[in-house]
């Protein structure tokens, strides 16, 4: 079996420059780059050839970050709007199917909870489930 690296990356605001977030926040373009630049180096070490991450507002600014790396073939972003976060995943294998968006939480974990209220049964953000080959 190949062994491989996965990793997880909360990218806290990942929001392309000179676009509003959470009301009145901007990145110029002088952040954006040294915010991009930052996240680069840390993935570069941490080498993993799948990551998930949290907190991306726009896909073409994961595209950027990931920009010449061996996970820039692969990157998916489901339920982009630009207005909120969403999660997004790069990986260096292929996908084998479309990528699905999760947004409730299964019967089957519901059912150990029996007194949890109806709200709580979908994700705060939806999980991106995809096969890799």
């Amino acid at each position: 079996m190949k062994s491989f690296k996965v990793g997880t990356f909360n990218l806290r605001n990942l929001v392309l420059p000179n676009h509003r977030y959470y009301g009145n926040d901007v990145y110029s373009d002088e952040e954006y780059q040294k915010k991009k630049d930052w996240t680069r180096s840390q993935l570069d070490k941490m080498d993993a050839e799948i990551i998930g991450f949290q907190e991306v507002f726009h896909k073409a600014a994961l595209e950027d970050v990931l920009n010449g790396t061996p996970l820039a073939g692969n990157v998916i972003v489901l339920g982009e709007t630009g207005q909120s976060p969403t999660v997004g995943l790069a990986s260096s294998f292929s996908l084998v199917s479309p990528p699905e968006s999760v947004e409730n939480i299964p019967a089957e974990i519901l059912d150990i909870f029996l007194a949890l209220p109806a709200e709580y049964a979908k994700f705060s953000r939806p999980v991106l489930k995809a096969k890799l080959a």
